[in-house]
């Protein structure tokens, strides 16, 4: 069974209620592959963050221009002092709370670090920890505050985020090459109710108090999609 903490309950519940996610089931693991993992030893890897659009009001030109800027506020103190902070990555709790899952359901060992990595050559990522027998491979497809269509001042939080699991020991036959996809699949996650937007401004608001909580609300149903739609046998 998955250990699943109490907060993470808690916050699927919220979840359920306010935000719309799907799982493209690209490829599920199955029960066969599944029951050959047991003493195997994971990897994760940590990949380049994208950067965050934030959504920051943009100079326009001509009539057109200036009656789409009339609808956007001016910056307050609260959104320029978030350009100045940093927003964490979900992709990599993301990562370490999937790699702690994988490792207790199916009795696998666990490298000493992550593999530093940012490419989608499963070939390379194979050969880059000689001791991980699998790869955990998640992050950050896209993040960023999109602008509500009924109400073009607010905006509202727009997540995606991709997985793979990889069999770093499985050998191609046509060119000896290691490497082979046995799981994987995209969540993407957005707020289900347009009254949850609220203007850049109101984000970013309090260190960005707002956009950090839909921010983990958003990786916590992507840890649950994942969980159980991906990494749970088919």
């Amino acid at each position: 069974m998955w250990s699943v903490p109490p907060r993470l309950v808690q916050a699927l519940v919220l979840s359920a209620i306010s935000w719309t996610t799907s799982c493209s089931l690209e490829r599920p693991l199955t029960v066969d592959l599944a029951s050959q993992l047991k003493g195997r030893r994971l990897a994760r890897t940590e990949r380049l963050t994208p950067p965050f659009d934030s959504g920051k009001p943009k100079v326009h030109l001509g009539l057109i221009g200036a009656l789409v800027d009339s609808s956007i506020e001016a910056e307050s103190d609260a959104a320029k002092a978030f350009e100045e902070s940093s927003l964490l990555d979900p992709a990599q709790t993301i990562s370490r709370q999937l790699s702690r899952d994988v490792e207790h359901r199916y009795g696998l060992g666990h490298a000493s670090r992550p593999v530093q990595f940012d490419s989608d050559d499963v070939t390379q990522i194979a050969v880059l920890d000689s001791s991980a027998d699998l790869v955990l491979d998640i992050w950050t497809n896209s993040w960023n505050l999109e602008p509500l269509r009924e109400d073009l001042s607010k905006r509202y939080l727009q997540y995606s985020a991709n997985l793979r699991l990889i069999d770093a020991r499985a050998v191609h036959g046509i060119d000896g090459k290691r490497g082979l996809v046995i799981a994987e699949g995209t969540c993407e996650s957005s707020p289900a109710v347009p009254s949850s937007a609220a203007t850049r401004n109101q984000m970013l608001a309090d260190g960005a108090r707002r956009l950090r909580d839909e921010v983990e609300q958003a990786q916590q149903v992507c840890i649950h999609d994942f969980r159980t739609q991906l990494l749970q046998p088919h």
